[in-house]
């Protein structure tokens, strides 16, 4: 379960974490800005990382494929901040 409390638990199915647009923008964002101030990872690693991990967050699992390439998604996030 993610996004949630005790209380409250939500799940958030991994087809939602691998299409959205939205979330695909943001979380490349992320990585492009923060984790390359802190260990600076190997392209191929966050690429990886992306792609077996993105669905499941926590869980490497490849059967779930992002709809788009950590870079296409970076693009994308960087072309929709310049409009």
């Amino acid at each position: 379960m993610n996004h949630s409390t005790s209380y409250q638990p939500v799940a958030t199915p991994p087809e939602c974490f691998t299409t959205d647009t939205a979330f695909l923008r943001t979380i490349p964002l992320y990585i492009d800005t923060y984790c390359t101030l802190t260990n600076k990872p190997a392209p191929t690693m966050i690429e990886d990382w992306w792609a077996s991990h993105l669905g499941t967050i926590t869980v490497g699992d490849f059967s779930w494929i992002p709809a788009l390439s950590f870079h296409e998604a970076l693009r994308l996030h960087e072309k929709m901040s310049a409009t």
